[in-house]
């Protein structure tokens, strides 16, 4: 029989003088983790949420160019679905986020959409964003591209690669 790739070495405390054995199991591989520490790959939670439009989306709103959510993604096998957890914006009436993607590792892709209705915007879905996202996660952040319109007002702007961040909250 072959030895095992991560043999456990065994070892005897005594306790103050009272001779009981305790016994102690060490693995020769692997790691610990601290306790808060972030995943190696995704996995569900709550994250702060960032886009950040495209530098060729010059005629956008500087309201429309960098807004922040609440979202919660929940993870089914690979299957990811986003929800509003709230906003960081008092301006904010209401959010809708509608996510759908696949994890994979420390690759997160997700489609759908973010529609808001902002206090003292004249439309009634003032911001939106619609299209699909790629992250990376590295630690408690995931940054990547959304490909993609995001609009503002009456004014909108497509492009491949506006900024997405989440970071786990």
């Amino acid at each position: 029989m072959a030895e095992p790739a991560c043999p456990a070495t065994t070892g005897m405390t005594v306790i103050r003088n009272r001779w009981i054995p305790l016994m102690f199991f060490v693995s020769a591989c692997g790691s610990v983790t601290a306790p808060g520490s972030a995943p190696n790959d995704f996995s569900s939670g709550s994250f702060g949420m960032n886009i950040v439009a495209s530098n060729t989306c010059t005629s956008l709103a500087d309201a429309g160019r960098d807004r922040t959510w609440n979202v919660g993604l929940e993870m089914t096998g690979s299957s990811v679905m986003g929800y509003v957890q709230g906003w960081s914006d008092a301006a904010t009436v209401i959010t809708q986020v509608t996510l759908l993607g696949t994890a994979n590792g420390r690759m997160l892709t997700l489609a759908g959409s973010i529609f808001e209705t902002i206090a003292g915007c004249d439309q009634a879905l003032c911001y939106r964003a619609e299209g699909s996202l790629a992250a990376t996660q590295t630690g408690n952040v995931l940054t990547g591209t959304f490909n993609g319109t995001v609009g503002y007002g009456t004014t909108s702007c497509t492009a491949t690669d506006h900024k997405v961040t989440l970071t786990r909250r």
